[in-house]
């Protein structure tokens, strides 16, 4: 199991390391969509990684799924507010808190969807109400009538980031609601198959 989980949780600690080397935000290197890119390589594709690569006991761990939203949701929310924005931008110690700050908001969005102790529908409807949170956020960095950050570039550059923030979202949740839409086919078919394999076991001989 830890052979097989281990590619996973090396690709998920590459994205961490990419996110860390991605150039640092400014208008003279891609400016707030790269920095936007980053953020979501780290609340995106290394917590599912690394929570996939993970021990199949942690991956039958229950997570509280209203506790985890709630801090992951204020975790995510508040570096985005100009003023803490602008300050992880001029000051690295802030700017690593920031990114540690993302991957752990990412493990708490992610844990409960790819957990398999929650039910289907459950992570179904917790993905649902923390991916309304990142659009509403989109939105507002799509539709602002100037930037709402310094030394982060144009409003151009402002609302291709949140066009990065909404795309990205989009895909995000398509893949894992289909995902989570077979797993619940499965968790419905599974009482009969139960059944089948019961009546085999105590048919007489």
């Amino acid at each position: 199991m830890r052979t097989r989980g281990a590619p996973l949780l090396l690709a998920g600690a590459a994205f961490v390391t990419a996110a860390a080397m991605l150039p640092l935000p400014g208008l003279d290197d891609g400016g707030l969509p790269v920095h936007m890119s980053r953020h979501l390589l780290l609340l995106e594709l290394a917590p599912v990684l690394l929570l996939l690569g993970a021990s199949p006991a942690a991956g039958r761990r229950r997570v509280p799924p209203l506790g985890a939203g709630v801090v992951a949701t204020v975790l995510v929310v508040a570096w985005h507010v100009p003023p803490a924005f602008d300050a992880a931008l001029r000051v690295p110690s802030l700017h690593v808190a920031e990114h540690a700050s993302f991957l752990a908001a990412g493990v708490l969005l992610w844990a409960p969807v790819l957990s398999s102790s929650s039910g289907a529908i459950e992570a179904l409807a917790f993905l649902l109400a923390t991916r309304l949170v990142q659009t509403i956020l989109g939105n507002v960095l799509l539709w602002a009538p100037r930037p709402l950050y310094e030394g982060s570039g144009t409003l151009h550059d402002q609302r291709l980031a949140a066009a990065i923030m909404l795309g990205e979202g989009i895909l995000a949740t398509l893949a894992a609601a289909t995902w989570l839409f077979v797993r619940l086919l499965r968790e419905e078919d599974r009482p009969a198959r139960v059944a089948v394999v019961a009546s085999r076991a105590y048919r007489p001989q």
